[in-house]
């Protein structure tokens, strides 16, 4: 059974680019109605934590923390809390440490841009897979986008040791530019675990142990960087840590890649 984690927050996208059409100076924060997301179902009592939406004055939508889940809660990893293959007492969370800001004429430009440049041998991203878990959401704005088209980019083989990313975008311009997000985290090859949650007794999964967030993210602010791609790391203060939940190795920044 998947348990998930019972909040969700927004962060503004700091965008300090080198292109002076989208660079901003000046920012507004509007704090939103903080019932307007409720999530209740948690298998444990979760700190309050409030909903707050931050604008900009620049026309630029504000960015969610988290990847959530089909059900709407905010995901966690689907192992069996455990970190490099080793038992932990905590569930991961799956927080967002990917942006990117295409400009492009359509949302099917937009995507295509992402879709090639992931898929460059240079970017290394190319095993495109839905052999992954998929189904999961963003919010951007106040709107939540679906994973595009339940694919995940990933550098290896998904059985084994890999880094991969999905990503979630917008059906709108914002001054010329598609926002969209992604969760990027590498993970080990696959394990055979007994499940004893499971009715059926000694019944062997195959699953995977979380490595790293950061690991996956810089590989990208790498790559991008080795081509020449305006790319910078953005605060998304998206960390969190307390008895049964914890995001691992992320620093609570994002990549910010511009295309």
């Amino acid at each position: 059974m998947k348990k998930t984690f019972a909040f969700a927050l927004l962060a503004l996208p700091l965008l300090s680019f080198s292109k002076q059409e989208i660079k901003l100076d000046q920012f507004t924060y509007d704090s939103i109605d903080p019932n307007r997301v409720t999530f209740v179902r948690s298998d444990y009592a979760m700190p309050n934590i409030p909903v707050v939406i931050k604008k900009t004055n620049g026309g630029f939508p504000a960015l969610g923390k988290w990847m959530i889940d089909s059900d709407g809660q905010v995901a966690h990893w689907l192992g069996d809390r455990k970190i490099n293959g080793k038992k932990d007492s905590r569930y991961t969370l799956e927080p967002i440490n990917v942006e990117f800001f295409v400009k492009a004429t359509s949302e099917l430009d937009a995507f295509t841009k992402v879709d090639s440049f992931l898929t460059d041998k240079d970017t290394g991203f190319g095993n495109v897979s839905k052999l992954h878990s998929s189904g999961y959401q963003a919010y951007i704005g106040e709107d939540i986008y679906n994973q595009f088209q339940n694919k995940t980019y990933s550098d290896n083989y998904p059985f084994m040791q890999n880094d991969h990313l999905r990503i979630f975008g917008s059906t709108k311009s914002y001054n010329g530019y598609y926002v969209m997000t992604g969760s990027c985290s590498e993970e080990s090859g696959l394990f055979k675990v007994e499940d004893k949650r499971s009715e059926m007794n000694n019944l062997m999964l195959l699953i995977h142990h979380f490595v790293s967030f950061n690991h996956c993210r810089d590989l990208l602010y790498k790559n991008a960087k080795k081509q020449g791609i305006n790319t910078q790391y953005i605060k998304m203060n998206n960390t969190f840590l307390d008895d049964n939940f914890s995001t691992r190795d992320h620093d609570g920044n994002a990549v910010q890649i511009i295309l």
